[in-house]
């Protein structure tokens, strides 16, 4: 999933500005709910799944939520803290 900074106007052909911070945060709330996930990518913005080679689908559904609550809390506390993606939140 590639994290983009919603602060910043997409740029020419529509780019999206990278945020590895925005990733990174992501990540250490999907850790924090015991998901692993690693960051890659050009601009270390993108955050990568790292499924077993057998996985049913409660486990993709398991997977799915912690991943979409740790996006939310992201949201929710750059909001709250007004801030920007690309500065560091701590």
């Amino acid at each position: 999933a590639e994290m983009v900074d919603p602060t910043v106007a997409a740029g020419p052909r529509s780019v999206q500005q990278p945020s590895a911070t925005l990733a990174e945060m992501v990540q250490a709330e999907c850790l924090a709910s015991g998901l692993i996930v690693e960051r890659g990518g050009r601009h270390g913005n993108v955050v990568r799944f790292l499924p077993p080679l057998t996985i049913d689908d409660a486990e993709i559904a398991t997977v799915l939520e912690i991943f979409s609550s740790a996006v939310n809390t992201v949201q929710r506390a750059l909001y709250r803290e007004r801030l920007t993606p690309t500065r560091s939140a701590g």
